[in-house]
């Protein structure tokens, strides 16, 4: 009883936020309590979608003012949407062949201008830090495209 308690306050507290951006599912049985975020409607459109995404291996060089080796990754997102989108936030996701996830990454492009149903790129440069391993840095540079997953969740758009 007292573990319903806290979940159903939990979810008071979850549904009287501002920031609920997904419905809900949840199932109680006896002795097993589980909560899953689906989407509001899963036959819906994604109103940004990640078409295609490129990782650049970029090493060191002083003349670009580039001082220690670089991941650029490359996002091709196309929007969905009949408005056009001034600004995004996603949740990168980075899963390995067997579906591991080898790190998540929030990522923000304030100065976006994706026209309606139109393709852009974003980039976004992940950088080698030498004291810290298993950053995105890390992970990018062992993989190649045809090994790794990325997907985006948590899309929030300015338009």
């Amino acid at each position: 009883m007292k573990k319903y308690f806290v979940t159903i306050f939990s979810l008071v507290l979850l549904f009287t936020s501002n920031l609920c951006f997904a419905k809900l599912q949840f199932k109680i049985e006896p002795d097993f309590f589980n909560l899953s975020c689906i989407n509001e409607d899963p036959n819906s459109d994604i109103k940004l979608q990640l078409i295609d995404f490129e990782i650049d291996c970029l090493p060191e060089n002083y003349d670009l003012n580039r001082f220690r080796p670089s991941v650029k990754l490359t996002l091709h997102l196309k929007n969905n949407t009949v408005r056009r989108i001034k600004a995004w936030r996603v949740t990168l996701i980075a899963e390995n062949s067997f579906g591991d996830i080898l790190f998540k990454s929030r990522l923000t492009d304030g100065t976006a201008d994706i026209k309606k149903e139109n393709i852009e790129k974003s980039s976004f440069i992940f950088k080698d830090n030498i004291f810290i391993d298993d950053q995105p840095y890390d992970k990018l540079v062992s993989y190649s495209k045809e090994n790794l997953k990325i997907s985006i969740t948590d899309i929030q758009l300015v338009q």
